[in-house]
């Protein structure tokens, strides 16, 4: 049976439901702790992923990049700053798509097709 997996590489502050609060708590996640043990799963399973990427979250964490993709996993492109497509104009969209293609192509070393 094939299966596809498709992870959203974001933090928590990248979401709208956490945007849209008006205390919003300091929330600490060990990204890279995660994201190995992530890693060390999906080897164990013999799986790969899309790891749909937020490209200034790639800037913060180049070597998570190149780890993912040292690993054989694809990197897609989540935008650069997750915003709301919907509230932007065409340019702005187009040039979020833009900006994160080029960051994570040239943290991965690899070509960025996927978009999500």
């Amino acid at each position: 049976m094939a299966l596809a997996l498709g992870i959203d590489f974001e933090h928590i502050y990248h979401t709208p439901a956490y945007r849209s609060l008006e205390s919003a708590p300091k929330i600490s996640i060990d990204l890279e702790a995660i994201t190995a043990r992530l890693l060390r799963l999906l080897e164990e399973n013999d799986a790969q992923a899309t790891f749909f990427m937020i490209s200034d979250l790639a800037e913060k964490f180049p070597d998570l990049v190149e780890r993912i993709a040292s690993a054989g996993h694809e990197i897609a492109s989540h935008t650069a700053s997750h915003p709301s497509l919907p509230s932007l104009r065409e340019d702005e969209i187009q040039a979020e798509v833009r900006e994160s293609k080029a960051t994570l192509e040239r943290f991965s070393g690899a070509t960025v097709s996927g978009f999500r």
